[in-house]
């Protein structure tokens, strides 16, 4: 069983490609991969392509769309900046920014494919190609640069090292239908899905630095389906389905629930900046999805304390990434 989000997304694919691809434990390398990149010093990633931001578009959010494309809003103040398609007609899945600024958009298709917008820009600055049909999340590790992206039709995650081709593939033969990663501040990725055979068992995973195989992580409590993540410095925030967000401290092989927020009528995706969650917002009467977009206090949770709806009701929102050029707000 697969995510509501994965369903409706394996939905607009299934129609353009079927893929067939057999699995095992580690790393997955096509031909043409490199090496899984360990070792090095582990300090906060000075990618070779950085740029200067441009101030003059202040703080940005970038929202996608599966039918407009990428929204960009001005941040926090929530007015629409401008907006543009993703190449190729690609629907969008999901996104995520570095710490430059830029922004990573995440399209389905025959390959997947990800672009990278430097902040405030409309034209992709780099193009990478997933290899497969369903990425669905992505995050930028602090310490390397490298970008993580989940795949959920085929239950992998591709790691570009400085976020460049080729990808390196690894996979958990315990998960299935990986649905959102994210990295902590020394490099370690954390992913989230279906634990292999169970139906509709949610589980986590590490796949620490340096290392080419994942180690499961047992939570406190049962989490309900995958939702976003994000590490908040000394825990894994970890969304659900029960419009929970999870406050998990990790060790080892063992997820401690030390905490919990609840956050009225919250979607997948969201990120959190600072004391504000952002998210997509679930409108019931919203049939394609959700349409407006919604910020929290966190981690006070509650109903939202600002709800935006700029995009059309059929816009299907589904991907969420900030965008900041104030290195003080970083």
């Amino acid at each position: 069983m697969r995510s509501d989000r994965a369903s409706g997304v394996a939905a607009v694919i299934a129609a353009v490609v079927v893929v067939f691809v057999s699995g095992c434990a580690g790393v997955q390398s096509p031909v043409g991969a490199m090496a899984p990149p360990q070792g090095g010093a582990r300090t906060p990633a000075l990618r070779g392509k950085v740029r200067a931001r441009s101030s003059s578009h202040g703080d940005l959010l970038y929202i996608g769309s599966q039918e407009y494309g990428v929204f960009v809003l001005s941040y926090p103040q929530g007015q629409i900046v401008t907006q543009f398609e993703a190449p190729n007609d690609g629907v969008v899945f999901g996104m995520c920014s570095d710490q430059s600024g830029d922004v990573f958009v995440l399209t389905g298709g025959t390959p997947g494919y990800i672009y990278e917008y430097a902040h405030g820009g409309a034209s992709p600055i780099a193009t990478l190609q997933d290899g497969y049909d369903l990425p669905l999340a992505c995050a930028v590790d602090p310490t390397t640069g490298n970008l993580a992206v989940v795949n959920n039709d085929v239950g992998t995650v591709a790691i570009f090292p400085d976020a460049q081709d080729p990808p390196i593939y690894y996979n958990d033969p315990n998960m299935h239908k990986f649905d959102y990663c994210a990295y902590d501040d020394s490099g370690d990725l954390f992913v989230d899905g279906f634990k292999t055979g169970s139906g509709n068992i949610a589980m986590l995973a590490e796949l620490p630095y340096g290392s080419s195989s994942f180690t499961d992580i047992t939570p406190s409590e049962k989490l309900g389906a995958p939702g976003s993540m994000q590490w908040l410095g000394t825990y894994l925030a970890v969304g659900s389905s029960k419009q929970v967000v999870w406050h998990i401290e990790i060790s080892g092989s063992s997820g401690m629930i030390v905490g919990k927020t609840n956050h009225k009528r919250l979607k997948n995706p969201w990120t959190i900046d600072g004391k504000q969650l952002i998210s997509v917002y679930g409108n019931r009467e919203a049939r394609s999805g959700p349409f407006k977009v919604a910020y929290w206090a966190y981690p006070k949770g509650g109903a939202p304390t600002q709800l935006f709806n700029l995009f059309g009701s059929n816009s299907s929102l589904d991907g969420v990434a900030v965008s900041l050029v104030s290195e003080s707000r970083r």
